[in-house]
């Protein structure tokens, strides 16, 4: 439907720099739906595409084993260890890092596009490393009893900055990555081994 093609013209300008640009993803699109995806046939043959698909899965596998879902399902607790011994505190504490999270996801849609999506991992999982090395730290001390006021403040903090690193790279960027490195006649079959990889690393 011509007037299909016209409203998602007018839709990708408002989301891209310049007019140009707009018609050349359309393009793409276009292309993508009228190409016949080749799946585990063009997999097993080609070589370039194995890689791309190996990439997507490692990328995913490094998102989950950065065991960010470990702090996230586990907030409450790691609070509790910090020193916060009542459960209201336990909560406003999750809450804030929930906000942490959200907002940290804006500075990866606003950035993404300018400052490349390399430089914006290689920035967040240095923040994730070195808050969760001190994060690290400060849990051992409250394992120990030795944890004093300031160190659970410090948990904390480092728990929403590695929360932060994580919403603005490893999050988004990952899944941006995934989908953009898989050639187009195997699109389809990159994207699902990509996205079970994350799941069986979830569980593990």
């Amino acid at each position: 439907d011509r007037g299909m093609h016209v409203e998602a013209e007018d839709v990708l300008r408002m989301l891209r720099d310049t007019s140009e640009k707009a018609r050349q993803e359309l393009n793409e699109i276009r292309e993508s739906l009228r190409m016949k995806q080749g799946g585990f046939s063009l997999f097993k043959s080609n070589r370039n595409v194995r890689r791309a698909v190996f990439l997507g899965m490692l990328l995913q596998g490094m998102q989950q084993f950065t065991g960010m879902n470990i702090i996230m399902y586990y907030a409450p607790q790691i609070f509790k260890m910090a020193g916060f011994k009542s459960t209201q505190e336990q909560m406003i504490a999750t809450v804030i890092v929930g906000l942490t999270f959200m907002f940290a996801t804006f500075i990866a849609v606003f950035t993404v596009d300018k400052a490349g999506r390399k430089p914006i991992l290689k920035i967040g999982f240095s923040v994730m490393a070195f808050a969760t090395l001190v994060l690290g730290y400060c849990l051992m001390k409250a394992g120990q009893g030795e944890i004093s006021h300031g160190l659970s403040w410090v948990s904390v903090g480092m728990t929403m900055l590695c929360i932060g690193g994580y919403a603005m790279s490893a999050a988004p960027v990952v899944w941006i990555l995934c989908s953009e490195i898989q050639p187009l006649k195997c699109r389809d079959f990159g994207i699902t081994c990509s996205t079970t990889t994350n799941w069986v690393a979830n569980m593990i």
